[in-house]
């Protein structure tokens, strides 16, 4: 037939000068989700890429994943694994090494045209092979050093426990449950909560109040 196919619509999200995300939307001519809800789409992509209930597909040796979101929207995005994720690294996306040292040390993260004299929010790749979406990482300043860090992204069940077994590893300390809050407490050195979101964990590391 003659019939005008699915629009799509490419949207690139480029941070710190490097392709951060891209997002492939389809609609139909009229500007619509398609009447199937994309379910289609989603039957051709598990066909090409195999089953995925969560309709999440990962390319391992790319740390590259796709996601199915909102319906009709294809993520393609980086992810890291959980020991790439948190640890004492200065390469760990939560960035735990900063805290208590000066902010410039986050500028190649940020990229140059973030000023880092007061609180700043940004976002880095996501974690593991079961969820979609960034990390979002809020950084707290006093006097011009890291003083905390806020941190959240979705993150599959197996992946929080394993995010869990790595602070301990990590940074050689059991984690206590705060009855009060539910956070899971480490004191370490700087210290970490951890709570379950949602659809995944906020992390703090450091000193979030003013």
């Amino acid at each position: 037939g003659d019939e005008p196919g699915p629009k799509v619509l490419v949207n690139l999200e480029i941070r710190a000068g490097k392709l951060f995300a891209f997002r492939i939307e389809l609609y139909t001519d009229k500007g619509s989700i398609p009447p199937d809800n994309c379910a289609g789409f989603a039957q051709a992509l598990a066909a090409k890429w195999g089953p995925a209930p969560e309709k999440v597909w990962v390319d391992r040796d790319a740390h590259v994943r796709a996601a199915l979101i909102d319906t009709c929207i294809l993520a393609f995005e980086r992810y890291v694994d959980v020991a790439s994720w948190i640890g004492r690294e200065p390469t760990a996306i939560v960035p735990a090494f900063v805290v208590g040292k000066p902010a410039k040390e986050l500028a190649s993260r940020v990229g140059p045209a973030v000023k880092l004299d007061e609180d700043v929010t940004y976002r880095d790749a996501g974690v593991g092979e079961h969820a979609a979406g960034p990390t979002i990482i809020d950084i707290y300043m006093k006097k011009g050093k890291v003083s905390g860090l806020g941190v959240e992204t979705a993150a599959g069940a197996a992946d929080r426990v394993a995010i869990r077994e790595r602070i301990s590893s990590a940074f050689g300390v059991k984690s206590t449950r705060d009855a009060t809050t539910g956070y899971d407490v480490w004191a370490s050195t700087p210290p970490i909560r951890m709570l379950d979101t949602r659809d995944g964990v906020r992390v703090e590391v450091g000193n979030l109040t003013p």
